[in-house]
């Protein structure tokens, strides 16, 4: 699901561009991602937005990890 999301997230930054909802679209999964993708493509970020972004990314990243570990249960080889 939070795959799905990323995936869409992306695809509405991508395609509307930044300036409107986008402090909607820097708390939604892979929104802040994709905005740092989008800025780097155009070069219009100022270098003090990114460490913000890059941040709200990694803890997507964390947030993923910590609900893959609880969810998916994985049973040793035999």
């Amino acid at each position: 699901m939070l795959t799905a999301m990323m995936i869409g997230v992306a695809g509405w930054v991508g395609l509307t561009g930044t300036t409107d909802f986008a402090e909607v679209e820097r708390l939604l999964p892979g929104g802040a991602a994709t905005e740092v993708v989008v800025g780097a493509w155009d070069g219009g970020m100022p270098l003090t937005d990114s460490p913000q972004l890059l941040l709200q990314s990694v803890g997507w990243v964390v947030v993923a990890v910590v609900l893959a570990a609880r969810f998916f249960r994985w049973e040793p080889r035999r």
